[in-house]
């Protein structure tokens, strides 16, 4: 159990993902309160596991996918977040942030921000090109 909390603390650091942390925990306390058979808990643990590590594969893969059209591409960063204003409440936004060698024109930005948007499956996207 500690090892599975351990690991989602370190797939989701920030406190903007809090609430998956609490959700993780309460789904595998559940699981532990549960008498449940060993196969059944163990698929259980699994599907909280594979839970927390789709994001780190997906956000992997569009790395590859952004690198081939942007070979200049050295990192990136993906996470949800939350955009804060003094007019209105929190709103949820994804975080791309690409550390790329070379100029991405205006135009590229744009292109690559509704592509994110579209393989992210995420309505709103705050793209930072360094």
């Amino acid at each position: 159990f500690n090892q599975a909390l351990e690991l989602a603390r370190r797939l989701a650091p920030s406190r903007t993902d809090a609430h998956l942390l609490l959700r993780t925990r309460a789904e595998l306390e559940r699981l532990y309160a549960q008498p449940l058979p060993p196969a059944e808990l163990r698929a259980g643990k699994q599907r909280v596991l594979d839970s927390l590590q789709a994001p780190v594969q997906i956000s992997n893969q569009v790395f590859k996918e952004i690198k081939v059209q942007y070979p200049g591409l050295s990192s990136a960063l993906m996470q949800p977040s939350y955009l804060m204003t003094d007019s209105a409440a929190a709103t949820r936004v994804f975080m791309v942030v690409l550390t790329i060698k070379g100029r991405v024109s205006t135009v590229d930005q744009e292109k690559l921000a509704k592509w994110l948007t579209l393989r992210l499956q995420q309505p709103q996207i705050n793209l930072i090109i360094r």
